[in-house]
Formats: C-alpha cells, structure tokens, sequence
C-alpha cells in the first residue's frame, strides 16, 4: 500500500482467475501510505502522529548489526540486514542531534556514520504490570 497510485483489485470480488468479477472492483489508491512506527523498544512514536523523521536500518551488515545491537531487541537479531532495511525504522529521538543532518526544510538525513544510542531501556521499571511475572504453580 505504500506507493501512491497502484492499483488494487477488491478481495471480495476476486473470482478463480485472478480477474475482478466486475469493473466496478478495480480502484486506484491515491496518495494513501502506511505510517512508519519506530522499532526502538518503549518507543510508541509513528510518523502519522509527529513531524520526527524516521530512518531504516543501515544496509551495510556491519552497521546493521550495531543498530540492533544498541536498541537491544533480540527478535532482530536473526533478520538480514535487507529485511532491517525494508522493514524497520528507528525515529530521530534514538540519534545524537550531531549525527542528523537537516539539507532541507524537507529532507532529514543521517551522517554515514550514524549509530542509534539514545534508547528509553527503563520505562519498563515504571510500569507495575511488566514487573510481576506470572508464577508457574507449584503441585
């Protein structure tokens, strides 16, 4: 859905061929994109809600692998770089204001070197239901 203007077939009216049963089912999405959510653990931060820029994850394996590595979130770790890149992005809160580089009032970029190190790894110590565990009964 992120591309605007593709074209789409309704689900519903779909028959054994692949072909829409009517005319009436083929439509266009316009202008329609899917919002970016920030991959940084206790970060609930999306681009629908914020004017933050949002980075994907580095396509070098080496830089990639530092990205997951700081944000600490173990369910990335067995992803390709490629599947990062296309995937998951990680807001401008998690990055030192010197690594961001703003060329334009519409354009945000990351120096080349850029490694994510501002990371809210806490929160969770505030919240009381993720404290308590739940206990395997004893027989």
């Amino acid at each position: 859905m992120g591309r605007a203007g593709r074209e789409f077939v309704c689900d519903v009216c779909i028959v054994g061929d692949g072909a829409p049963e009517k005319e009436s089912c083929v439509g266009l999405i316009v202008g329609v994109t899917m919002p970016n959510f920030c991959a940084a653990p206790n970060c609930t931060r999306k681009s629908t809600q914020s004017d933050l820029a949002f980075f994907r994850f580095p396509r070098d394996p080496a830089r990639c692998k530092k990205w997951v590595e700081n944000c600490r979130r173990a369910d990335l770790e067995d992803k390709t770089a490629d599947q990062l890149n296309k995937h998951y992005r990680l807001c401008a809160q998690h990055f030192e204001t010197s690594m961001i580089c703003r060329s334009s009032p519409y354009r945000t970029v990351l120096r080349e070197n850029a490694v994510p190190t501002i990371f809210d790894l806490t929160s969770h110590l505030n919240n009381p239901h993720s404290r308590h565990r739940k206990r395997i009964k004893e027989l």
